[in-house]
């Protein structure tokens, strides 16, 4: 999540972060917000995104835009990029001290290591998961001519990432998690992944053992517990006590893992797999 900078004889660390996608409603986000932004730099303990200028319409506007957390205000805010560090004027804001401005509109982390993602475990029982996360939104506001803001539901910023991948490994390898997985969310800052698992036929006949295997599916997700990449069925997502695979690695994505994967040798130990590799797809 960070890398260190070299300034003359010194060095510093910066916050490492995938490029943006601001996304929204034309008739309630103005053309000049919407595009690809890409990390600049640190500004408030926090990355700044300025927008990519093969987005600016000159139509529609005069510049790209900077998104940035305004400390002052807690806020993360869209303004020109001359007005970085001043929040007096700004374009649109969200009221959220999310460390990531991908997780600003959900109400605070997606880390469950985190108090911002209290176990549900501990509300009273009449309410809801689903009523939980809703009432934690946030939504975006934009700036009117006349000064004052409306909520543009629809706004929000997403990481800029594949929608699929595919988990591989030596040709005769018999991995039940292997195949294709599609994104389903974000969980520690993270896309995670699901395996798709095809629907049998009807009339195909399976045996007891892959009737058993069909019912199977995995999870792919990062534990910011553990620092590792994990694979495991679907009902231990979340669960880092029993693994399927493991990298230890925190890379934004799975595709970008450099380290090793590790595969459960289902007697408590792990070996590695120097074939398995996670490929992105879409």
């Amino acid at each position: 999540d960070a890398v260190w900078q070299a300034a003359g004889r010194r060095l510093h660390m910066e916050m490492r972060s995938p490029p943006l996608q601001l996304t929204g409603d034309r008739a309630d986000v103005p053309e000049s917000l919407i595009g690809l932004y890409e990390p600049k730099g640190m500004f408030h303990s926090r990355v700044y995104y300025v927008q990519r200028l093969e987005d600016i319409s000159l139509e529609n506007s005069i510049g790209p835009k900077c998104l940035w957390f305004a400390e002052d205000r807690g806020q993360w805010v869209l303004t020109d990029p001359t007005c970085l560090g001043h929040s007096q004027e700004v374009l649109a804001r969200v009221n959220s001290r999310a460390w990531w401005p991908w997780e600003a509109h959900l109400g605070g982390s997606t880390s469950p290591a985190t108090l911002g993602a209290a176990p549900f475990a501990c509300l009273p029982v009449w309410f809801g998961g689903a009523t939980v996360l809703a009432g934690s939104r946030m939504s975006w506001e934009v700036a009117e001519h006349s000064g004052a803001f409306h909520k543009a539901k629809d706004m929000m910023v997403s990481l800029v990432c594949a929608q699929k991948i595919m988990v591989k490994a030596a040709e005769r390898a018999t991995h039940p998690f292997l195949g294709t997985y599609e994104r389903k969310g974000l969980v520690s800052s993270r896309p995670f992944y699901m395996q798709i698992v095809p629907e049998a036929g009807a009339d195909e006949a399976e045996d007891p053992a892959e009737a058993e295997a069909a019912l199977q599916q995995f999870v792919l997700w990062f534990s910011d517990e553990l620092e590792q990449w994990l694979i495991t069925e679907d009902f231990r997502f979340l669960d880092g006590a029993t693994v399927d695979a493991r990298a230890s690695d925190t890379a934004w994505f799975p595709w970008e893992v450099t380290a090793k994967w590790e595969v459960s040798d289902s007697r408590g130990g792990f070996c590695q797999d120097p074939f398995l590799n996670i490929v992105a797809v879409e």
